[in-house]
């Protein structure tokens, strides 16, 4: 009978300790996937010349969109932001990333695209695992809410 309190009481002391690392490991995991993100985009400006990915066709006054966007860093392009499937001298730049990273606090691996001019949101709303915004190269998690250390995930 001691010997079943007493692992009660040490389960109790460390069920809530791993529960804090996995929440920190998904936080360390997602800031790492935002700066990752936010270098690929600006290696796709670098040889896009000087667009972001998600324009289509290059084209800076034409709306962005979530599909541009994936096409754009997921296979091959131009370097005026035209894809395809395949590397060719006509298409040797990419692809930049092997597949969208999922969001690790929701899940998500879908992207809320800003059109030109769009406020970027103060506060993620869970609606999709990322925001991006074209027009800045802002990238960012689409969590509401605030990790451990208080900070606001949208701010990450």
């Amino acid at each position: 009978m001691i010997v079943v309190v007493v692992l009660g009481i040490l389960a109790a002391l460390v069920v809530p300790s791993l529960t804090n690392a996995t929440t920190m490991a998904r936080e360390n995991t997602l800031k790492e996937d935002v700066r990752f993100m936010r270098s690929q985009i600006v290696a796709y400006q670098v040889d896009h010349i000087g667009t972001a990915p998600g324009y289509p066709g290059g084209n800076r006054s034409a709306v962005p969109t979530e599909a541009v966007f994936l096409s754009q860093m997921l296979t091959f392009s131009n370097p005026y932001g035209a894809t395809n499937a395949t590397a060719s001298s006509s298409y040797p730049l990419g692809p930049y990333l092997r597949r969208m990273p999922d969001n690790p606090i929701s899940g998500l691996d879908t992207i809320t695209t800003l059109a030109n001019g769009a406020a970027f949101p103060n506060m993620g709303d869970d609606s999709t695992g990322w925001v991006y915004q074209a027009a800045t190269g802002k990238f960012a998690p689409n969590n509401d809410g605030n990790d451990s250390a208080g900070t606001a995930f949208i701010d990450y």
